[in-house]
């Protein structure tokens, strides 16, 4: 009976999820991550509209690094916190050397759109 409420407990319990891939992961070693999804989580710390090309891209921080996200939706609120799922993309891989590292957003959730 003890078991049982202590799982109970534990699957109610919301843990911090190990799923999110740190940033500076992506930068230390961006070759490694190219082409592959990824789950970012962090602040909105600029945005950037070129509405001539319609590009649109914004940047997060997540504590260990900022990354640019390549977006096709409206941009999110600087400030605002969110959960980006993606594919990351150098512009460059020279001798191992990233130039142009990014994340192309496939999904995002958790912000207020302006």
């Amino acid at each position: 009976m003890t078991s049982i409420i202590i799982a109970v407990l534990i699957g109610s319990c919301s843990f911090p999820s190990s799923s999110y891939t740190e940033v500076r992961e992506i930068t230390k070693d961006p070759a490694k991550y190219e082409g592959k999804t990824v789950t970012l989580r962090g602040q909105v710390t600029g945005v950037v509209t070129l509405p001539p090309m319609k590009t649109k891209f914004y940047m997060i921080a997540d504590g260990t690094g900022e990354i640019t996200i390549m977006t096709n939706e409206d941009v999110p609120r600087v400030k605002s916190e969110v959960t980006v799922e993606g594919r990351v993309e150098n512009t460059a891989i020279i001798e191992g050397i990233s130039t142009g590292v990014h994340v192309e957003e496939l999904k995002r959730s958790g912000e207020n759109h302006p």
